[in-house]
């Protein structure tokens, strides 16, 4: 991974700055219209509920991606409690990424495409997404 100079690194943080100028703004709106006496109030408070996560997910990842990269070293060894592991942080995540298990895990491409292949046989996952808090198995 290419090392990001302090300049860009600023240049990033001044995006994500101004990222959040824009949606902060949207989502205090969205929580002051909120009324309990309104039509489909439950359904209102979720969807600020999400919009506040969705903003929070993208904030760290980007963060994330700016850390420098771990050196590379052994990478931990595959195994059933390893797995186990895996399949818990990425259902908290609600992410089943490779990208998230890189990630999460420090692995290489290949290794985090063979741990992923591996939960998704294991956990007899055929297509991975999730809706509100339910992980859907498809099939």
């Amino acid at each position: 991974m290419k090392e990001i100079t302090p300049d860009k690194k600023r240049e990033e943080y001044v995006r994500l700055a101004e990222h959040l100028q824009r949606e902060v703004p949207v989502i205090l709106r969205m929580a002051e219209a909120l009324s309990p006496e309104a039509e489909e109030f439950e359904g209102r408070v979720k969807a600020v509920a999400a919009k506040l996560k969705t903003l929070s997910d993208h904030c760290e990842h980007h963060i994330g991606d700016m850390e420098p990269a771990e050196e590379e070293g052994e990478e931990p060894p595959v195994t059933e409690e390893f797995i186990g592991k895996a399949y818990e942080k990425c259902l908290a995540a609600r992410d089943f990424s490779i990208a998230f298990l890189q990630r999460t895990f420090s692995l290489g491409y290949f290794s985090a495409g063979r741990l992923f292949e591996e939960l998704k046989e294991r956990y007899h996952l055929k297509r991975m997404y999730l809706v509100g808090d339910v992980l859907c198995k498809g099939i």
